[in-house]
């Protein structure tokens, strides 16, 4: 009997962590290198970040992200965005960054726009068969 509860308490507390598993985390980091005057940037600067279905011009997609008062140390700086999954439906996206310094009047934007890239996680999904993963938890 004592076997039996033991196994049945193990197997309840593998199968309650599955909803965690199933929900896959869509924040990524991005780290960038910013310069003022051509001098690595220092100090505290205010970001907005959007996401855009082509290099230049196109459409916005998903929501604007801010990032307030971030250090920038010998002109590198990072930050966490969470566009949610929407926005990635496999379409190639780049990544539009507005930049003052923290408190700032107005915003700069930077150019080119970033290519954003599938991360190692989202490859590996790559091969997930159509139909095998299921929405209900």
């Amino acid at each position: 009997m004592n076997r039996m509860a033991w196994l049945l308490l193990t197997a309840a507390l593998a199968f309650s962590a599955l909803p965690d598993i199933a929900h896959a985390e869509t924040a990524f980091t991005y780290q960038g290198r910013l310069s003022a005057a051509g001098t690595a940037a220092q100090g505290s600067y205010d970001f907005q970040f959007r996401l855009f279905d082509a290099e230049t011009a196109g459409t916005a997609v998903g929501s604007l992200q801010s990032a307030s008062a971030v250090v920038v140390s010998g002109g590198v700086f990072s930050v966490l965005l969470d566009f949610g999954d929407g926005p990635f439906n496999s379409a190639p996206r780049w990544l539009e960054i507005e930049v003052r310094e923290a408190g700032g009047a107005s915003y700069t934007t930077l150019a080119p726009r970033q290519r954003i890239g599938a991360s190692p996680f989202a490859i590996e999904t790559m091969f997930v068969a159509p139909g095998a993963v299921d929405t209900a938890a």
